[in-house]
């Protein structure tokens, strides 16, 4: 789904991903591996790091539970796009900040700490 477009504002795009299942008990932010096809079928899955968001985004008073998932240097049209998103590593738990700033302080450095990580798997 489109979500709200915020995480474009903030310079952050992601990937709203819509839950089939009930509520995961994931919360927080993780070191993630996303898996994706492109639209055409005879096209090679492929796969990138990223960082994943689980929870209500209480920042902006979020009600629902959403995954959304910020794939670094990435930009395929992902709208209608079935991703596979395996959890590697727990970063941090889910926070309220002041603010829209201060969250995208707080995301660069996800990146920063997710980039170490990767080089361990």
């Amino acid at each position: 789904g489109y979500g709200q477009q915020l995480g474009r504002q903030i310079g952050f795009p992601t990937a709203n991903i819509t839950l089939n299942r009930r509520k995961p008990t994931l919360s927080g932010v993780y070191l993630v591996k996303a898996h994706w096809r492109d639209k055409n079928p005879d096209s090679e899955m492929q796969f990138c790091w990223g960082v994943a968001n689980c929870g209500s985004r209480p920042t902006v008073n979020g009600q629902n539970y959403r995954l959304e998932v910020h794939l670094p240097g990435v930009s395929p049209d992902l709208y209608g796009i079935e991703l596979e998103i395996e959890f590697y590593a727990f970063l941090r738990g889910e926070k309220k900040f002041d603010g829209l700033d201060a969250l995208t302080e707080q995301i660069k450095q996800d990146v920063k700490q997710a980039e170490k990580l990767i080089v361990t798997f």
